[in-house]
């Protein structure tokens, strides 16, 4: 067989391992207990060349709705838009007495979350191997972890080593994301290129790689008359809160208290 043959072959292993993974986004999620070696990657998620992307939905009886007033202006959003969810949620959080309304209504007031893109080098110590290490992530992060995050970042940026700080592909850092309880903990190793790969030619050519299977977020702007709609959903989930606690647990769930 010849090297052009091998080469072909090689092309067409990996493009079947991407295949298997299958097409949903991959996602990080770290339960309780866990934790996972990644490696965040400095690209660009809207026009403004953030790399991150500020994204909040409602969450009303287990269906989500794109929330305006709380996603960032590089993906649609509009901090002085009138969303008619927000201003459900609100008056439902501060003129009801039910602590389980209260807390439902909180759930449902759009809370944003930032998109970050990042390797996978090892789950629960288990190193990733393969296709799989090439593959970008999308890791939401908290409030809580947002702000460990960006602090990262501020602190390298004014120490003027690189102004990609952790996230540059050379000089930053592996980052270890652990979750002991609630919130997300963020913690550095392993200082150096991306992957470990010191020489420039392959490391060109696996950023290529990977930057060829990142994509910012593709977000679609509700409707005006499917944010009423959503309001109105929200005040009769909230209603039956009251009456039966509890039920709208699953909504619950899907917001941690970070």
């Amino acid at each position: 067989m010849s090297d052009i043959d091998n080469e072909s072959m090689k092309d067409l292993e990996n493009e079947h391992r991407i295949a298997t993974v299958g097409s949903r986004a991959r996602r990080v999620k770290i339960e309780k207990g866990e934790s996972w070696l990644v490696r965040f990657i400095p690209f660009p998620m809207g026009k403004n060349g953030a790399f991150y992307a500020r994204i909040a939905y409602h969450w009303i009886d287990r269906k989500s709705t794109l929330c305006i007033r709380n996603t960032g202006p590089a993906f649609g959003g509009d901090p002085d838009y009138d969303c008619p969810v927000c201003a459900a949620a609100n008056k439902l959080y501060n003129e009801t007495a039910s602590e389980p309304v209260r807390l439902f209504a909180y759930k449902a007031m759009g809370h944003p979350r930032w998109r970050t893109l990042c390797l996978v080098v090892e789950k629960n110590n288990t190193s990733i191997e393969g296709e799989e290490l090439y593959l970008p992530y999308e890791f939401d992060l908290s409030k809580t972890t947002f702000t460990g995050w960006s602090d990262m970042l501020l602190r390298d940026q004014k120490k003027g080593t690189s102004k990609q700080g952790f996230l540059d592909l050379d000089t930053g850092c592996d980052i270890l994301a652990s979750r002991p309880n609630i919130a997300i903990q963020l913690q550095r190793e392993n200082a150096g290129p991306i992957l470990g790969i010191s020489d420039n030619d392959k490391l060109d050519r696996v950023i290529d790689r990977i930057w060829k299977r990142c994509s910012p977020p593709q977000l679609t702007l509700p409707a005006r008359t499917q944010l009423v709609e959503a309001a109105d959903r929200l005040r009769e989930a909230a209603a039956k809160e009251a009456q039966h606690p509890g039920q709208n647990r699953d909504d619950l769930n899907r917001q941690d208290s970070e």
